[in-house]
């Protein structure tokens, strides 16, 4: 049951149990008109002492006549008794009964106003005990309005005053029984309330049930609840929007590591890029000087661990090498070296292999790795009649394992002799480690 619903009920049950104690009052001065008066009024039994009890006990126009009545004769006092006391008791008498329409139930109204439309003789006939009925009705009537409306302790009070059925056992609920059976409802719903509670409501109603007042009890179950429940949707909202913040946080670290980690790696694309770049432009160049070179090409040496292959369009014979594009530079296959005889005009090429370590250029620590020619064949290379290149270069098929390429070697001055190149992706797949011996076969390209 509501606090509202609670408030009515109240309401009612002091409407109802005030009736009986007007209609009481009208007939204590209705008594005085009487040849005697109630033997406990402390007044002696005479005329004078009727009048006193009058004004002490009448209504509003009783108590004026009563009281100019004292202030007079002794006839004043007879004739107040025999006739004014009768009238203003009879108005007294209607405006009691006018005045309890306002708060009576409605078989109660229905008996007044039936009273009133009869006559003075039903008016007193209704305050002499008439209304007994009427407020019986309207007791057992709100009886049943609470039960419609009650929890669970209220419900079984009122039935119990129901199954009674007597005026005294109504009137006993709705003024007491009531009261205690709602603050009996009202505990067992905070702790419902408490059984599933948010923490600041749950704060609440222990604080309540603590207290153990009905008012504390009910103050919680009317406001404390709501104020609680709406401290709890606050801190969750910040709660969440505090997590809204923090995922967008941890989104853009991600974001940023993320980008860090592709800006390292076009960086490392670049390198590589740039890399490949010079060594293409190296080739390139190397190539575009191969003209030059051949003018400076010296007559061939015999040289240890040097094998010669056969010319490649000509019969066996024992020609070494020839050179058929070369025919107008001095030196050159036109004037053969010492020994050189072959007819097809075209020189052998040369193939080398030997063995040296793996090393990095110190003025380029990204990735250039070379392996240095040794001395004897560095010198079979320089004597080799070849066209000029670019930075006195040679033209080479390169072995190593099993990958084959081609490239150029380079003429060192630290060294004193051929530098070889060697590619990233041949040193991944060959498992090269810096320092470490590298086997290598090198053949030149078109000599």
């Amino acid at each position: 049951m509501s606090r509202r619903q609670v408030l009515t009920v109240m309401a009612g049950i002091a409407v109802v149990g005030s009736l009986p104690t007007c209609t009481a009052t009208a007939r204590a001065a209705y008594a005085a008109t009487q040849d005697t008066m109630p033997s406990d009024t402390g007044l002696p039994d005479t005329e004078r002492g009727r009048v006193v009890w009058a004004h002490k006990t009448g209504g509003r126009l009783v108590r004026a006549g009563a009281a100019a009545a004292l202030l007079g004769s002794a006839a004043d006092i007879s004739t107040f008794l025999a006739e004014e006391l009768p009238v203003a008791q009879a108005e007294d008498e209607r405006a009691a009964l006018l005045s309890a329409l306002d708060f009576s139930g409605r078989a109660a109204r229905a008996a007044i106003g039936d009273a009133l439309d009869t006559g003075d003789e039903a008016v007193s006939a209704f305050l002499a005990g008439g209304f007994a009925a009427s407020v019986h009705e309207d007791l057992r009537a709100m009886v049943l309005a609470v039960l419609d409306v009650g929890g669970t302790a209220v419900a079984r009070r009122a039935r119990e005053a129901l199954d009674d059925g007597s005026t005294e056992a109504l009137r006993a609920f709705l003024d007491r029984g009531v009261a205690a059976a709602q603050d009996e409802d009202d505990r067992a719903q905070v702790l419902r309330i408490l059984s599933g509670a948010s923490p600041q409501v749950e704060i609440s109603a222990e604080r309540a049930l603590t207290d153990g007042s009905p008012e504390a009890i009910r103050a919680f179950l009317d406001s404390g609840q709501h104020i609680a429940r709406a401290l709890d949707e606050e801190a969750a909202t910040i709660a969440h929007l505090v997590g809204i913040v923090e995922d967008e946080q941890k989104r853009a670290a991600r974001f940023m590591k993320h980008a860090v980690l592709m800006s390292e790696k076009a960086e490392e694309s670049a390198a590589a890029t740039k890399a490949a770049a010079l060594e293409a432009r190296a080739e390139a160049e190397a190539a575009e000087s191969d003209v030059r070179a051949a003018a400076r090409a010296a007559a061939s040496r015999p040289r240890t661990r040097v094998r010669r292959r056969a010319p490649r369009r000509a019969p066996r014979t024992d020609v070494r090498t020839s050179d058929p594009r070369a025919t107008a530079w001095p030196g050159g296959p036109s004037s053969p070296s010492p020994g050189v005889s072959d007819p097809s005009g075209r020189l052998g090429d040369v193939q080398i292999e030997f063995t040296a370590p793996l090393w990095q250029w110190e003025a380029r620590t990204d990735s250039w790795w070379f392996v240095t020619v040794p001395p004897e064949h560095s010198d079979e290379l320089a004597d080799l009649p070849l066209p000029p290149r670019g930075f006195g270069s040679v033209r080479v098929r390169v072995t190593v394992g099993g990958s084959t390429w081609t490239t150029s070697v380079f003429p060192s001055d630290r060294d004193g002799g051929y530098v070889l190149p060697m590619k990233k992706k041949v040193r991944e797949a060959e498992r090269l480690t810096p320092d470490e011996p590298v086997a290598v076969r090198l053949e030149t390209v078109d000599v």
